[in-house]
């Protein structure tokens, strides 16, 4: 991980996978729209265009078992290990204010949360208009999959909501971005192409379940 600009960082995946098996791979897999309450698509209430996860999945958690292929079980494996997430969490730890934010020691800081990966597919014309992540969000990630094509594919990160110093990150494959989810960590979304934007999104969570494993309160 190297900082783009405060608590922003650029990502770029170790695999020896071409943009032609990724392909593959997706088409390989089965996949439904992402839903909201069970009934309308997700994106219908903060942007237009649809966006498919793994059959069976939800956006913040995808069991390996879904998976059809082992190269994406693989992969998926090595983005949720302790390996991937002790990267992430050092880089943030790093910087003087994330230490502040939180005001707890990196230990208690990697009990506290989990780190999920899924696999996504935005379909051409998804647009999520600016917004912060949840608060069940310490930081958040994506990872490009496909060869950039012709229009735009990106995330685009400001540091308020009128869009003030606007960032695009880039769409090279198997490159992508993580920020941690602060007060200002504004961003923006969007596949303005005829082809679908692949991709992984990172997701490093409260854990919830195990709040007494926290000693540092």
């Amino acid at each position: 991980m190297k900082s783009a600009r405060d608590l922003i960082y650029n990502l770029q995946l170790d695999s020896n996978l071409t943009s032609a098996q990724i392909l593959e791979l997706y088409a390989a897999e089965e996949w439904e729209i992402e839903r909201f309450d069970h009934d309308r698509p997700l994106n219908a209430n903060r942007g237009s265009g649809l966006r498919k996860i793994i059959k069976n999945s939800s956006r913040n958690e995808l069991s390996r078992e879904l998976l059809k292929t082992d190269e994406l079980k693989n992969l998926h494996d090595n983005l949720q290990s302790n390996a991937f997430k002790n990267i992430i969490v050092n880089a943030l730890y790093e910087d003087i204010e994330f230490k502040r934010l939180w005001g707890i020691s990196k230990k208690s800081f990697l009990k506290l949360t989990k780190l999920k990966a899924n696999f996504i597919t935005d379909l051409p014309n998804l647009n999520v208009k600016i917004h912060l992540d949840n608060r069940m969000l310490v930081g958040a990630g994506m990872i490009y999959l496909n060869d950039k094509p012709l229009g735009r594919q990106s995330t685009i990160f400001y540091t308020d909501e009128q869009k003030s110093n606007p960032m695009e990150i880039s769409t090279e494959f198997q490159n992508g971005w993580f920020a941690a989810n602060t007060q200002n960590s504004w961003h923006e979304g969007f596949n303005f192409t005829s082809t679908n934007r692949l991709s992984i999104l990172l997701g490093l969570q409260i854990n919830a379940s195990n709040p007494k494993e926290n000693n540092d309160f």
